[in-house]
């Protein structure tokens, strides 16, 4: 797909979706989360429609964490 406007948008709103994954999931673990990142087509502005976003997370000591929590419910 190309690049339009809309895309550009879509980007944008992808962007925002994913900084406050990572903001979430800071709330949630801590200090225990070391490092996030985001990469792909989203960090260097080739995002669209067909795209996924991709995250990285480290997170430092998850053995006192149960299964459930660590995928949230």
């Amino acid at each position: 797909m190309g690049s339009g406007a809309g895309e550009e948008g879509i980007g944008a709103l992808a962007f925002a979706l994913a900084v406050r994954f990572v903001k979430l999931v800071r709330d949630l673990f801590g200090e225990r989360l070391v490092s996030a990142a985001i990469f792909g087509s989203l960090a260097t502005g080739r995002f669209n429609l067909e795209s996924d976003v991709d995250v990285l997370l480290v997170v430092e000591d998850l053995s006192g964490i149960t299964m459930a929590r660590r995928i949230g419910s």
